[in-house]
């Protein structure tokens, strides 16, 4: 859920997609409120400082960690 615009703390919720180009980098779609809010435009250069990943299915994430397809 998105924190109500301007509010201190605000969570935002986005996919990462597979490059697909076989180079093990994400792309991911950020909101255009959220690139709104901060004046982003395209070509804007990002850096990913901090991130907290916590798998949808851990199950799933579990088989990834030990090798199970």
């Amino acid at each position: 859920m998105n924190a109500t615009p301007g509010t201190a703390n605000q969570r935002w919720t986005v996919t990462c997609q597979d490059a697909g180009d076989g180079s093990g980098d994400l792309i991911v779609r950020l909101p255009a409120e959220l690139k709104s809010d901060m004046g982003l435009a395209v070509g804007d250069t990002l850096s990913i400082i901090k991130v907290w990943i916590q798998p949808v299915d851990a199950t799933d994430w579990l088989n990834r960690s030990a090798g199970v397809s």
